[in-house]
């Protein structure tokens, strides 16, 4: 079951990767261009704003996933980092549960119907030859990613509680020192 995990791990890390490195250039262009256009003209493309705005906008969709794999994301929970393993494995549970599930679930299905709503009134989209759904079904497929990273630490942190073997998930990949002292208490 491990592997399993892990492959669909290294599935969602290399779409926020690509999605990262294919849609920051846009965001650099973009950024780039209007700072070139705001000192040396009175003019600023609308257009180049688009892309810049839409591209943060797929990017941060994308990497939810990838940056809940890595301990990325915010958090609340300021005294996490002076709890026992089993501690932190227990909030991430519950935290998962009753806050992280609910909430994709209903992204997710408000996401899909706001899509199918901009497909049947034919919304349009700056880019040429896409239609307004395809950016807004952006939104239910990140949070669908989110979910499935939510569903492989919740997995990993109940076989971690329930054998004691691994480490609480999720954890830095940059911090060895803290994933030796896990999995030794």
């Amino acid at each position: 079951m491990l592997s399993v995990l892990d492959r669909i791990e290294k599935a969602v890390v290399w779409i926020g990767l690509i999605g990262g490195w294919v849609l920051l250039l846009p965001i650099i262009f973009s950024r780039f261009y209007d700072i070139i256009a705001r000192q040396f003209t009175d003019s600023q493309s609308t257009t180049v704003q688009f892309i810049e705005w839409d591209a943060f906008f797929v990017l941060v969709c994308l990497i939810f996933g990838f940056a809940y794999f890595r301990d990325g994301h915010a958090r609340i929970d300021i005294l996490r980092d002076r709890y026992s393993g089993r501690a932190k494995a227990w909030i991430e549970v519950i935290g998962i549960v009753v806050f992280l599930a609910p909430f994709c679930l209903i992204c997710i299905i408000y996401g899909i119907e706001h899509a199918i709503v901009s497909h049947h009134f034919e919304e349009t989209w700056w880019v040429p030859f896409a239609d307004g759904w395809v950016r807004k079904s952006v939104i239910p497929f990140g949070f669908s990613i989110l979910l499935l990273s939510g569903a492989v630490i919740l997995l990993r942190n109940l076989a971690f509680l329930t054998t004691g073997e691994g480490r609480p998930e999720p954890c830095r990949p940059d911090d060895e020192q803290s994933r030796d002292e896990l999995s030794a208490g």
